[in-house]
């Protein structure tokens, strides 16, 4: 991580809803504070110990679940922020659930704005076919859902840009 990621991935991990566990957060203080040099020699795992467990009997183990529980953290980190920072992605996952928990209302005017940012892709290769591809998969999918298949031209399109995507994805290799 950056100074900046590391930055926010403490506060990912300091906050209540992502992590309830006071030994990772103890355990992400001690590598906040050896920022950039994460060696751990023995007198540092000796602090780490004395840190994260205090005066409670320590074994290994309780160290590496620790660290695990903390790796698992990290890669929610990465994840989460991934979708946060592609708002193409972010749109996507949103259109799935407005679908899956029957929010109607929401659906179309979060499908136009998803559709209108891929639109504004500088480069109109196989990623963005792909990207029209699920974003007509989620529009047909809601239409079967909501309305009745003859209705929907959306099932034409998906499979249109399926086409074009495999095509241009097997051009670029």
């Amino acid at each position: 991580f950056s100074k900046v990621e590391l930055n926010r991935f403490r506060e990912f991990v300091q906050s209540d809803y992502f992590n309830k566990n006071k030994k990772v957060r103890k355990l992400m203080n001690v590598f906040y504070e050896k920022y950039p040099d994460f060696s751990i020699d023995a007198a540092a795992k000796d602090k780490i110990i004395k840190e994260v467990f205090c005066e409670e009997a320590f074994s290994d183990q309780k160290l590496r679940d620790v660290l695990s529980y903390l790796t698992g953290l990290a890669e929610d980190f990465i994840a989460i922020a991934g979708i946060r920072d592609n708002p193409l992605v972010k749109n996507q996952y949103l259109l799935a659930a407005f679908r899956e928990r029957n929010l109607y209302k929401y659906f179309p005017e979060k499908l136009k704005e998803a559709k209108k940012w891929n639109e504004k892709s500088a480069f109109k290769n196989y990623s963005f076919y792909y990207n029209n591809y699920v974003l007509e998969y989620e529009e047909d999918l809601f239409s079967m859902k909501k309305e009745a298949r003859g209705r929907s031209e959306s099932l034409q399109k998906k499979a249109d840009h399926l086409d074009v995507f495999y095509l241009s994805a097997k051009l670029k290799n």
